[in-house]
């Protein structure tokens, strides 16, 4: 239920915060994740094993839906029929290509900073939450005016499954996911230029406690 009602920007929380609070309410126990381009891109960094990435999109999507539901219930038929749930979608007069330009760029940027802080030991603990609020916020800002800030899949398709309004739903689903998968591709070919690091990401369950050594020429 998190998925929907800590990231609509209907709600009056400020969004680098609402990231703050899911960081402190379950980051210990399922690394702070609640969304399928997140998911993907610690995936496709080895840093969540894959076969339970079906289970994490399983569950993201599952509590988007029961988060909309729950704003029904609590908000009636208006809060359906009149503002949809909180579902995104394009504003007047923006094109397809720029939805998906926007989507695409905000969560390869998010994603990023969540591979750059959450997943290198380098990084002192206490800083992830703060840096990912303030990428999310960066992110709504930005997409907000444009698409109505979706970045996230499961927060963008679960108002709609339950609205019944599918506008453009394909490019909220589709976008953030490339955008997630490109991050992860630079974060770990490009960004990461210390080997050893490279090599520890790329093991995360290694016994090994001495990884390659890197000799400089």
């Amino acid at each position: 239920m998190i998925v929907t009602l800590t990231t609509s920007k209907r709600l009056p929380t400020r969004p680098e915060n609402r990231i703050r609070v899911v960081s402190g309410l379950h980051g210990h126990r399922i690394g702070d994740d609640v969304n399928p381009a997140v998911t993907i891109g610690l995936a496709l960094n080895r840093r969540i094993p894959g076969r339970l990435v079906a289970a994490y999109l399983s569950a993201q999507f599952a509590g988007s839906v029961l988060a909309a539901l729950t704003e029904w219930l609590l908000f009636g038929s208006k809060g359906r029929l009149v503002a949809g749930l909180g579902a995104t979608f394009p504003s007047a007069g923006v094109g397809m290509g720029r939805v998906f330009a926007a989507e695409g760029i905000v969560t390869f940027i998010l994603v990023l900073v969540v591979l750059a802080v959450a997943t290198d030991g380098r990084v002192p603990q206490g800083v992830a939450a703060v840096a990912i609020g303030f990428a999310l916020a960066t992110a709504i800002f930005i997409s907000g005016p444009i698409t109505g800030a979706g970045v996230n899949p499961a927060r963008a398709l679960g108002p709609m499954i339950v609205a019944g309004k599918f506008t453009d739903w394909w490019v909220y689903l589709i976008a953030p996911i490339a955008g997630g998968a490109c991050a992860a591709t630079v974060y770990l070919g490009v960004l990461i230029g210390d080997a050893t690091v490279k090599w520890q990401l790329r093991n995360p369950a290694s016994e090994i406690q001495d990884p390659p050594v890197v000799r400089s020429r």
